[in-house]
């Protein structure tokens, strides 16, 4: 067994097995090749196919080795003939090769797949054909070791390749590429550890004696996983009693926590498999007991999920939790019922058919999650007064509650994740005749956005294979038009302060006039600020003046307006009162946190004294919304230029 263990690690006695395996598993060798120009390609910068089509390439050759090696490993354990194999592999990569390159966009369909492709190599071998469990778990623990032992070597053989290369740069002072270190591992990762596993997949598929398992992984499953397990179980047994008693729901993340405690649950009970009749008296009772002691968790779990969707609507996530209820379910029902029928194979390969066909159809995990948000979106806007009994679409006439905005905010960033926003067109155009295409524009201070404006149907569609990126801010845009303002995903609870932004007044490279005033500076007010301070202005002087002016103070008033004082030692001079208040009480009625170019005007305040003209051209302010009603809101800071001049009396 050493000799065996220690061979893993001898690149060169396994370089025969490799080209064994290449003549055994053609197809998933040639894929291994193809990956490997592929990522090499793209990290030369050759350009020999855009990055959507090698991001799609890449992922059907990784999806492709393995079920091109699930098909080949079918075709030995069933007695197929090796030309039926291949045409059979062939046909299921040609359906892979659509399923990956047909749709418009990558998503969850394709994690699907991958995930059903996995799942059915494990037990492709034994999947129609009487075979011991002790045969089928022997299969996937050697499987198993040739991927830990080929990602070792790959480690062993890229590392040292770069340290030899590092070391040849240094002391020859050779100067060596980046892209050669980039290459080896590339090259490691995708052509070398592949052909290792191959070389390492088991021949001998019949073996059925008893599996040897090492006293440490002994260890681990008796005295760990296990005991840690059934107290999770108990744990759950206790809330579930808690939430009957005191008759609540569960807390929202149970589902997640149901799911990670059954899927881990069947892992360890695979596991445990060889230790099934000589393990400790706990392992042997998890043995016989897991799947009769899952139907509280999985009552649990119900609940759990049927609370979020009915919160939240169905989501691709929650979609993949309702699969796994499912096929825990079936697994219990089937292990407590049948249980002489019971085989190890059939619990990855019911999941793997789940998968296969939550991949496809208007049944997918995908449609069936747009669908319903959709309809969640409907449901939103009708109650915002968006969306009308009848059909027709206007702006918000009222304050609409934060949670009502939270949600259609949350449903508006998911269509765009998924590209998925045209669909909105009819509820969008009766609102907004254009939208900007952020894409074609610059980011500015504040992140406003500039760019060329475009039609609602124009910038809703996402015509290009992969993401649209000049769709990031339509759920803003989307939101104003609507007449609400957007609520970030990230906001626990609604904001206290509102920050408004106004771009054209941020300086950004931009000339500034400044005629008829003598002095122009960075203004900032706040109602932290100490009034005291003085800022100098240098040794002015105005004509016809006696006293001495040597600076100015720039503060907010009690009336929530702005001032500015000419100084004269400690003595005020002159004053003039800038109305601020007014002036954000008129551009927060916009409801708009990014004040639009052509209203840029609103954030001009303009004041005069005897003496002193100023004025203040806003480019930001964050202002306190009221406690409660009755009473008022407050200016908590103001930013932007500050102008003013001195004439005489």
């Amino acid at each position: 067994m050493t000799a065996s263990i220690l061979q893993r690690f001898n690149v060169v006695y396994m370089a025969r097995f490799m080209a064994d395996a290449v003549r055994r598993f053609p197809l998933p060798a040639v894929l291994s090749v193809a990956l490997s120009v592929i990522v090499v390609a793209q990290m030369h910068n050759l350009k020999i196919m855009s990055d959507d089509t090698a991001l799609r390439a890449s992922l059907f050759c990784i999806i492709g080795f393995v079920a091109a090696l699930g098909t080949a490993l079918y075709g030995e354990g069933h007695g197929t003939a090796r030309v039926r194999v291949l045409a059979v592999s062939v046909f299921v990569l040609s359906l892979l090769f659509a399923a990956v390159f047909v749709p418009a966009h990558l998503g969850a369909g394709q994690v699907f797949l991958a995930a059903a492709a996995g799942l059915f190599l494990l037990v492709s071998p034994f999947a129609r054909r009487a075979a011991s469990g002790d045969a089928v778990w022997g299969f996937v623990y050697n499987s198993a070791l040739a991927v830990i032992f080929g990602g070792v070597s790959t480690l062993i053989l890229a590392g040292g390749l770069s340290a030899i290369l590092a070391s040849i740069g240094y002391l020859f002072e050779v100067k060596i590429s980046h892209k050669i270190y980039g290459d080896i591992w590339a090259l490691g990762w995708c052509l070398f550890f592949p052909l290792y596993v191959l070389a390492g997949v088991p021949r001998q598929l019949e073996a059925e004696g008893g599996c040897d398992i090492p006293a440490p992984v002994s260890f681990i499953a008796n005295y760990l996983l296990v005991p840690m397990m059934l107290a999770y179980t108990g744990i759950l047994y206790a809330y579930g009693l808690k939430i009957a008693a005191q008759w609540e729901l569960p807390r929202g993340n149970l589902a997640y926590m149901v799911t990670g405690f059954g899927a881990i649950g069947v892992l360890t009970h695979l596991a445990i498999y060889p230790l099934r009749t000589r393990g400790t008296m706990l392992l042997r009772f998890f043995d016989r007991a897991f799947y009769a002691l899952l139907p509280v968790p999985l009552l649990l779990l119900t609940v759990g999920i049927w609370t979020r969707i009915n919160d939240y609507g169905l989501t691709e996530q929650r979609y993949a939790i309702l699969l796994c209820l499912g096929w825990l379910a079936a697994l219990a029902a089937f292990k407590i019922v049948r249980t002489d029928k019971f085989h190890i194979k059939h619990v990855p390969l019911a999941l793997a058919a789940l998968c296969l066909a939550a991949s496809f159809g208007p049944w997918s995990a995908a449609d069936v999650s747009l669908q319903s948000q959709y309809a969640r979106l409907e449901q939103h806007l009708q109650s915002a007064g968006v969306l009308g009994a009848d059909g027709k679409v206007q702006k918000a006439s009222g304050n609409v509650p934060f949670e009502e905005r939270l949600a259609i905010s949350s449903i508006l960033e998911y269509l765009r994740g998924r590209s998925a926003l045209a669909r909105l067109e009819p509820w969008v155009t009766p609102v907004a005749e254009n939208l900007t295409d952020a894409d074609g524009g610059k980011y500015h201070a504040g992140m406003a956005i500039k760019g060329e404006q475009k039609t609602v149907a124009a910038m809703l569609r996402c015509d290009t294979r992969g993401r649209c990126p000049n769709q990031y801010r339509l759920p803003q845009e989307i939101m104003t038009a609507w007449g609400m303002e957007y609520v970030s995903r990230w906001s626990p609870r609604e904001d206290a302060v509102i920050y408004v932004n106004i771009a054209r007044h941020n300086i950004g490279g931009q000339a500034l006039r400044v005629a008829g005033y003598d002095y122009m500076m960075q203004g900032w007010v706040s109602d932290s600020r100490d009034k005291s301070g003085t800022h100098p202005i240098g040794r002015a002087l105005p004509k016809g003046h006696k006293a001495f002016i040597d600076g100015y103070r720039f503060y907010l008033t009690d009336e929530n307006d702005a001032a500015i004082d000419i100084m004269s030692g400690d003595s005020v001079i002159d004053t003039a009162a800038l109305p601020l208040n007014a002036a954000v009480e008129k551009m927060l009625a916009l409801e708009t946190r990014n004040l639009p170019d052509d209203k840029a005007d609103m954030a001009v305040l303009e004041g005069a004294g005897k003496m002193l003209r100023a004025e203040f051209r806003l480019s930001s302010f964050n202002y306190k919304k009221p406690e409660k009603d009755g009473d008022k809101g407050r200016v908590q800071s103001a930013n932007g230029i500050l102008l003013f001049s001195l004439k005489g009396e």
